[in-house]
């Protein structure tokens, strides 16, 4: 198993390309590929709970995913606030349909992956707890999925709606826009600390990583302005450097992890100013990372039940592959039901007037 982390290492190298500044280090292509290299890593972190662990190098592999514990998953949380911030200062109707394009669509994927979960627990005999089967479908609850990555990610989406109401009625720019999201996330935090308190901190401790996004992106212009100096950006670096050694080594304290999190996030955009990954293996993970994150688990449960998760290399053998063919079909799935479901306005009209004009030639 040790080797899988090798491998991603050395993809992730290829094609790497560095530079004085990377004009586009938070552009899509650049974080689909950061997303990609995390997606696999949340994979063989999960694979850890299913698979025995039958070879001396096999402890070592734990050991390397141990250490990068719940910073996987920071990323994917600060570029969705980066993002939020960005569609919200360019895009005018952003508000409009913030709820159906991001609220419902998110739910939607989700649920298509529940119900997946249902009909595998079904055939393979597999039962929770009937409050399970309420709560599985917003995340709160899990029928054998992942889900509070998802419940987070629906409450942040609620949280940025909020702030943008807030804004649209009172006249607010994006100073009072990041500030509302941040309060409130300091409230959710709060509020999920008193529920799981010290037992389920995963459910918490990348709150801020969210927020810290929608400051990023309210502050970007000013940021590359002060990065693109070099006086300004080493010092910087090690800065964040220094912070994060020593937040990391609190990191079981979860006050501490709380803002090691960001200080991660900050991290690696600092380096991705220098470095961009241009690779199409780690572009093909980042655009089905949701996929490869939600589906994981389904090829995992089937193979420990069927006895293939005793021995570590026949378990990886099976896993991976098998979970990344299903995380591009479950992906054309969603691309599928997107299309019925969230035709964008006068899209049927565009069709017919280009039918139109092309009978007319």
């Amino acid at each position: 198993m040790i080797a899988l982390p090798i491998i991603l290492v050395v993809v992730t190298l290829i094609g790497a390309k560095f530079s004085r500044f990377h004009e586009d280090y938070m552009g899509l292509s650049q974080t689909t590929a950061v997303k990609g290299f995390f997606a696999v890593v949340i994979v063989m972190s999960h694979m850890l709970g299913y698979v025995a662990l039958t070879y001396p190098l096999d402890s070592v592999y734990r050991t390397v995913i141990n250490h990068v514990g719940q910073l996987m998953v920071t990323l994917f949380f600060f570029y969705s606030g980066y993002g939020v911030t960005l569609s919200y200062k360019k895009k005018s109707s952003y508000y409009d349909t913030f709820l159906k394009n991001r609220v419902l669509k998110l739910l939607l994927h989700f649920d298509l992956a529940v119900a997946l979960f249902l009909v595998m627990n079904v055939f393979l005999s597999i039962s929770f707890p009937k409050i399970q089967y309420i709560t599985c479908w917003v995340g709160w609850g899990s029928i054998g999925n992942s889900n509070w990555f998802i419940f987070d990610t629906l409450v942040f989406y609620l949280i940025a709606f909020g702030a943008m109401t807030v804004c649209r009625y009172t006249g607010s720019g994006l100073g009072i826009f990041a500030s509302v999201v941040t309060v409130a996330c300091m409230f959710f935090w709060g509020i999920l600390a008193i529920i799981y308190g010290k037992e389920a901190t995963w459910w918490y401790d990348t709150v801020f990583c969210f927020p810290v996004g929608i400051w990023y992106g309210v502050f970007k212009e000013r940021i590359d302005a002060f990065a693109k100096k070099p006086y300004f950006y080493w010092p910087s670096l090690l800065l964040i450097v220094g912070a994060f050694s020593y937040l990391y080594g609190k990191r079981f304290f979860v006050e501490y992890f709380s803002v090691l999190a960001p200080v991660f996030c900050l991290l690696v955009t600092w380096v991705t100013m220098k470095v961009k990954l241009d690779n199409k293996v780690l572009a093909w993970l980042g655009k089905h990372s949701f996929s490869i994150y939600i589906i994981q688990r389904i090829p995992m449960i089937i193979i420990k039940h069927l006895g293939g998760a005793k021995n570590s290399i026949v378990f990886t053998l099976l896993a991976v592959p098998s979970t990344l063919l299903l995380a591009w079909l479950f992906s054309w799935l969603l691309s599928l039901a997107d299309k019925l479901l969230f035709k964008k306005p006068g899209e049927k009209k565009d069709k017919k007037s280009k039918k139109l004009k092309g009978s007319d030639a």
